[in-house]
């Protein structure tokens, strides 16, 4: 049981950081056609 809360913690944790990156990229693109406009 306690092995899992540790795995499924760590998967929380990526998917977490895969977001925010994600959202790190939106708004560069975002930022990038506003320079370009």
């Amino acid at each position: 049981m306690f092995c899992r809360r540790v795995k499924q913690k760590k998967a929380t944790k990526k998917e977490e950081t895969q977001k925010k990156e994600t959202e790190n990229v939106e708004k560069e693109n975002i930022s990038k056609e506003k320079a370009e406009n």
